[in-house]
């Protein structure tokens, strides 16, 4: 496993870099409908509480900044839910709080949206209030897929929204594709892919469709009803997307992420490389790693987003639970989310997060999975 510049996955970082930045996330937690296959934290609702959601991600950001306060900000990412559902002001408002302690210049700032909600005034706005990165939930340019889906939009929509976002100044843009839905063929993949090309976005995250148990979809499931393409067919449509994608030039320097070069999400770069993030707002997740002065910490807040509101307004922390993570534990994460990058994990890496050598640790697993074809181990240079 070669020693590179820290994955490069946040680019012109190195491993210093990463003892000394941070990334935030804020997560929205509300929706139009929640489609049947999604288990996020989201819930639909008819009224917005605007108020209420912004004052209280503005308390608990006063509540927690002290913990990121040596750290620099490189990365702030809005996820929902359905953050397109939310007012540009309000995302204006909390990035003037943020940027009243850690510098906005030069932070990508990523809103994610969905093609039912990015009217172009609101794209226009979102854009002036300060988000640079848009990450747009297409799934699909079929329209039986989305249907299939539960999406609220159509391809039609998706077309209009990617139009209306470079309008509004979005040079940097993410697609979603979800593959291998039930009515999703091989030759259905190939014009969804054609269709993304064709608008030359930035960023293209593709997943395979998981069914999840508490949802509509894993209900329908657990009755017998099959939801997805076979094992086998998956596997093609994963393998003919990476194989397109690469072709039109983007790397794919994550299991299901695919950028032009130097446009990788950092939002994702700092999560598998196991820096340091804040989550606010319902069900937000957050990580500190160790210090001199005490262990790794890991955080969830509260998921219902009103038990969420009612906490903060009552001047309580909103958390779930607060872990601690010792070096045994870290090291299990190193891998579990170093392996999905395509720089893999590095020895001085592994080390320098969790304090144990790699071959030490799990020389065993290694072996093994190498002796099997399942992984490549290259030494350090």
């Amino acid at each position: 496993m070669r020693r590179r510049r820290f994955l490069a996955i946040v680019p012109g970082m190195n491993h210093d870099d990463f003892q000394t930045v941070f990334g935030l996330y804020i997560h929205w937690p509300f929706c139009e409908r929640k489609c049947p296959y999604c288990d996020f934290a989201s819930q639909a609702m008819d009224t917005l509480p605007h108020e209420r959601f912004r004052a209280a991600v503005l308390a608990e950001w006063a509540r927690r900044r002290a913990e990121v306060a040596d750290r620099r900000l490189c990365s702030i990412y809005l996820g929902g839910g359905t953050p397109s559902l939310m007012r540009p002001e309000d995302l204006a408002v909390i990035l003037a709080e943020i940027g009243k302690s850690h510098a906005l210049d030069g932070v990508e700032i990523t809103v994610e949206a969905n093609p039912s909600s990015a009217l172009p005034q609101w794209l226009r706005e979102i854009r002036q209030a300060g988000a640079n990165r848009l990450s747009l939930g297409v799934q699909s340019f079929s329209d039986a897929v989305l249907r299939f889906l539960g999406r609220l939009h159509d391809a039609r929509q998706s077309r209009r929204a990617i139009e209306a976002a470079r309008a509004a100044g979005f040079d940097n843009l993410s697609l979603d594709l979800i593959l291998a839905s039930r009515p999703a063929t091989l030759a259905k993949l190939d014009r969804d892919l054609e269709a993304a090309l064709s608008h030359r976005p930035e960023h293209l995250s593709a997943y395979l469709l998981t069914i999840e148990p508490e949802t509509p979809f894993g209900r329908r499931a657990a009755q017998g009803e099959r939801l997805t393409r076979r094992e086998d067919e998956a596997r093609r449509c994963y393998e003919r997307c990476r194989d397109r994608l690469a072709a039109a030039g983007y790397e794919r320097y994550e299991i299901s992420n695919h950028a032009r070069p130097d446009r990788r999400s950092h939002h994702n770069g700092l999560y598998w490389s196991g820096a340091a993030y804040l989550g606010l707002g319902p069900s937000a997740h957050g990580y500190i790693p160790p210090e001199s002065d005490r262990p790794a910490q890991r955080r969830e807040n509260l998921r219902d987003a009103f038990a969420y509101l009612a906490a903060v307004e009552a001047g309580r922390d909103p958390r779930n639970f607060l872990e601690t993570l010792e070096g045994i534990d870290i090291a299990r994460e190193t891998m579990l989310t170093g392996l999905r990058r395509i720089e893999g994990v590095g020895e001085r890496e592994f080390a320098m997060r969790c304090g144990l050598g790699l071959q030490e640790t799990f020389s065993t697993a290694l072996k093994r999975l190498a002796d099997r074809g399942w992984l490549e181990w290259r030494g350090e240079n």
